[in-house]
């Protein structure tokens, strides 16, 4: 049996133009793309 985790978001504004599947899936994304030290860094090819 799986639970319902939330994605919580502390600015209203924010929270209110995403629904929660799309913020899970932006979280998502967000911990795939962290390196083996932890950290989220910029591709090359989103500099410009």
């Amino acid at each position: 049996m799986s639970k319902f985790e939330g994605v919580l978001v502390s600015d209203h504004w924010l929270q209110s133009q995403f629904t929660q599947v799309q913020l899970r899936s932006l979280k998502s994304k967000f911990i795939s793309s962290k390196n083996q030290n932890g950290e989220v860094t910029a591709a090359d090819d989103d500099d410009g």
